[in-house]
Parts: structure tokens; sequence; C-alpha cells
């Protein structure tokens, strides 16, 4: 049969309280949706407003949340 497969998670420490966030959690203010977490960071992909303002459009940009004590 096959292994069990380890999710993988992060703790992330928002104001007073921890937070469990796992790939395809939502994180942060800008419709963030976790795409990968490893043993250093967690990849989010946000959903921002044209930040240039040009126009109306909502764009995607990728944001990385580095762990603490993430080994080097």
């Amino acid at each position: 049969g096959k292994g069990v497969t380890k999710t993988p998670y992060a703790l992330i420490h928002s104001g007073s309280s921890l937070h469990y966030v796992m790939v395809g959690n939502h994180l942060g203010q800008s419709f963030g949706v976790v795409t990968a977490i490893t043993d250093s960071e967690v990849k989010i992909k946000e959903t921002v407003k044209d930040p240039t303002g040009q126009t109306a459009d909502w764009v995607e940009r990728p944001a990385s949340l580095y762990l603490e004590g993430a080994k080097k």
C-alpha cells in the first residue's frame, strides 16, 4: 500500500493568535492563497488591484513568507 502522505503546513503568528496554514488556504489581506510550503518559506499568490493604478484590473503577484528558524 501507499504510505501516509504528510501534509506540509506552516504555523503563522498573527497578532496574538497562531494559525495553521496549508496549501490552498487563504492568507493575508490581499486575497492571498497559499500555493506551496517548504522548509523555509510559505509561497503565496496574492490578487491585488493593478499596482500601477493605470487600470482597474486585478493582477496576481507571488509573495513569500520566510519562516523563522528555517534551516539555511
